[in-house]
């Protein structure tokens, strides 16, 4: 049996290094996944045998359109890495830049063959248009502007919706997509991404970039804050409100409920922002609090 160690060493490896990439945007890049396959699959009922035919296309286009961005990003950025995120692979030293470089060309190359094959030119056409705007960003001409940082979020999970949306059309040709969830994603990360950019401060100013914590006076940047909660929880209110009122179908109680929890994780979130007192604080707040104000906000409104 040895001739299988080195095989299943090599893979464990593989494995570990692929999890050590990915993980510390697995929230995001997982999490709009299920977010965005649960709220398709939603209405429609299907067939046990149609989830088995959507979801190992959809696991594959998932952790490509992640692998894409972490990969770049994380050669790219090395440096501020060692600051912010020591935990990553390459500053601690589970992988040499040389390394990551050979799977940044193979993961933009063999993935993208790949869901071409299997999921049809849709797809495989949306994942080089992602391939495109993360190259624009973190290869040439590195765009770098806080307009642009949140642009690149905004317009990436639009990207990452479109992409999954033909794989899952490829999959079950049936099943009705809708617009609007793509175009309120958009317009929510566009106006509040840069909750990412507080607790990364200093990684930022190490690495030059203009983001809106750095480029605005400590007084700005709390107005900032303040704001940006203050958006947060109007969303919120007015979506309940606005589903609950009597111009409107008579709505279930489950969307109700969805609605509420929304609504209290939407103010968690905003009170976080304001009161924050340390780095950790921050990155909790983004990491975890406004993921789920998102997703509850995703379930609410499909």
């Amino acid at each position: 049996m040895q001739f299988l160690q080195a095989p299943s060493s090599w893979l464990a490896r593989e494995l570990h290094i692929t999890w050590a990439l990915l993980r510390d945007n697995a929230t995001a890049h997982l999490g709009n996944a299920a977010a965005c396959l649960t709220a398709r699959l939603v209405a429609p009922p299907l067939a046990p045998i149609q989830y088995l035919e959507i979801l190992p296309p959809f696991a594959l286009a998932t952790i490509a359109f992640a692998y894409v961005f972490d990969i770049a990003n994380q050669i790219t950025s090395i440096e501020e890495d060692a600051i912010n995120k020591p935990f990553r692979p390459i500053p601690a030293g589970l992988l040499t830049k040389e390394e990551a470089s050979r799977r940044w060309f193979l993961s933009w190359s063999l993935p993208a063959i790949a869901v071409l094959c299997i999921s049809g030119c849709d797809a495989a056409v949306y994942l080089v248009i992602w391939q495109v705007w993360v190259a624009l960003h973190y290869a040439w001409p590195r765009f770098n502007h806080w307009f642009m940082r949140n642009a690149f979020t905004a317009v990436g999970v639009t990207i990452q919706l479109k992409l999954l949306d033909a794989v899952i059309s490829h999959a079950v040709p049936t099943i009705q997509m809708v617009s609007h969830l793509d175009i309120l994603l958009f317009l929510w990360f566009a106006l509040t991404i840069h909750v990412q950019e507080f607790h990364d401060v200093e990684g930022d100013r190490q690495q030059k970039r203009q983001t809106l914590p750095l480029i605005l006076p400590p007084k700005a940047v709390d107005l900032l804050r303040a704001g940006t909660g203050f958006l947060i929880i109007t969303e919120a209110c007015v979506s309940l409100v606005v589903r609950i009122s009597l111009l409107l179908h008579t709505p279930s109680l489950l969307r109700i409920s969805t609605g509420v929890v929304h609504l209290v994780l939407a103010t968690i979130l905003a009170t976080r922002l304001v009161v924050s007192s340390s780095k950790e604080m921050d990155r909790v707040t983004y990491h975890y609090y406004y993921f789920l104000a998102t997703y509850t906000m995703v379930f609410f409104h499909a």
